[in-house]
């Protein structure tokens, strides 16, 4: 008797699923092997955080034509047999950690903050401040791509995606935060370079700051960039009055112009002295 007749399977709900969304494409051994190796580890520091009897996880072999793993918690007594789990709280844990990273990502939820903290399930926080957690997660993430481009954790009827979009939360643990001063909805005043103008298809400029490119438009989206800015771009140095657009610190921000005017050389002189001032005030 192998295996497979020992893990026969009446509740449905008691398997995990780790679905790549391109049934029949291609994926390089190592990804795939990776990825399921870290969604074991996810699931075995869930199925503890949930205080399962189990004694380890099961993957099922990968059926012909497919990018679908599945998993069951399983427990010896003498012969190999599920765990049923359908009622468990370890979906909502597992879930509740791809939400939770989905929201913040994981260099945020590395040390999350009070703010972060607050309304949240201690065990999913203590499972997303776990560093194998963490690393199996990136694992999970990192095969997306143009051809495989989403991921989804399937708990019985319920499930969490990662995407090519989101999948940048997912695997960059470390990632320092991009000019944090810049807040999302503020109004900022700020010299730099125009690097580029794109009018297809995304009718923006490029503005070098503190050694970042960001993505500049004009605060009506029917305004054309080449009409409204074209005179600015062969300056040397320009100030954008404008709105910051983020939805995270670890990418860099964006703006939306409320007015653009030359930097004349006197004005650039009180702007470094000012920085200065103000780079020295903080050391002190």
């Amino acid at each position: 008797m192998d295996d497979m007749d020992l893990l026969k399977i009446e509740e449905k709900s008691s398997l995990i699923e780790l679905i790549y969304d391109a049934d029949k494409s291609l994926m390089p051994g190592d990804d795939l092997g990776e990825a399921i190796v870290g969604m074991t580890t996810c699931l075995k520091i869930a199925g503890r955080a949930a205080l399962i009897d189990f004694s380890g996880v099961y993957v099922y072999p990968i059926e012909e034509g497919s990018i679908k793993t599945t998993f069951a918690y399983i427990k010896d007594n003498h012969e190999k047999v599920i765990v049923d789990v359908g009622g468990n709280v370890v979906g909502g844990l597992i879930l509740g950690a791809f939400g939770l990273i989905g929201t913040y990502g994981l260099a945020t939820l590395k040390n999350p903050s009070g703010e972060v903290l607050a309304g949240v399930d201690k065990k999913v926080i203590e499972m997303c401040m776990n560093r194998d957690f963490r690393k199996s997660v990136s694992k999970i993430a990192q095969p997306l791509n143009e051809v495989n481009q989403k991921a989804t954790i399937k708990f019985g009827s319920k499930g969490y995606e990662i995407t090519c979009d989101n999948q940048y939360k997912f695997i960059n643990d470390d990632q320092e935060k991009i000019l944090p001063e810049l807040k999302n909805g503020e109004q900022v005043s700020l010299i730099g370079r125009l690097t580029r103008m794109n009018m297809v298809p995304k009718n923006d400029l490029g503005f070098e700051y503190k050694g970042r490119v960001l993505s500049v438009a004009p605060m009506d989206d029917e305004k054309n960039v080449a009409d409204e800015y074209h005179q600015y771009t062969p300056l040397p140095q320009v100030r954008i009055v404008g709105i910051v657009v983020r939805a995270t610190e670890y990418e860099a921000p964006s703006l939306r112009v409320i007015r653009m005017e030359d930097v004349k050389d006197d004005q650039l002189e009180m702007f470094e002295d000012d920085s200065k001032a103000t780079s020295s005030s903080q050391k002190n």
